[in-house]
């Protein structure tokens, strides 16, 4: 019983927050202020919902491990984003799924793979 309440402890052992540059300074910022992370280039990033963007030293693939999943989504390859920052849901072609934030991603549309899409969907709704 200790060793099952102990692993259930550590699968929900989240980031609660990021330490990031913010010129010569290192600031903490709080998952709760972050609405999604996207990769630019190559280059995670996360913005705030107050649309202030810092780079982050880690991958998608360890940043998806590190955020808890009830809260934060893998959509594709490049964005994980909060639920909270979900504004409306699009079906598109193909059965993916095209979705708008807030604040806004103005580089290009942010796409759920068709293969994602049921889980997004069921995600949203809890």
């Amino acid at each position: 019983m200790l060793l099952t309440e102990l692993a259930h402890k550590q699968s929900t052992n989240f980031r609660s927050r990021f330490l990031v540059k913010h010129g010569q300074r290192l600031i903490s910022i709080e998952t709760s202020d972050i609405a999604y992370f996207f990769a630019d280039n190559r280059i995670c990033c996360l913005l705030t919902w107050d649309k202030q963007k810092f780079f982050v030293d880690y991958t998608m693939e360890q940043l998806e491990s590190m955020l808890d999943p009830g809260i934060f989504f893998r959509a594709n390859r490049g964005f994980i984003i909060q639920a909270k920052a979900v504004t409306q849901i699009h079906n598109y072609f193909n059965g993916k799924l095209k979705i708008n934030v807030k604040p806004a991603f103005e580089d290009s549309d942010i796409m759920v793979s068709r293969d994602k899409a049921n889980d997004f969907k069921e995600w949203m709704g809890k």
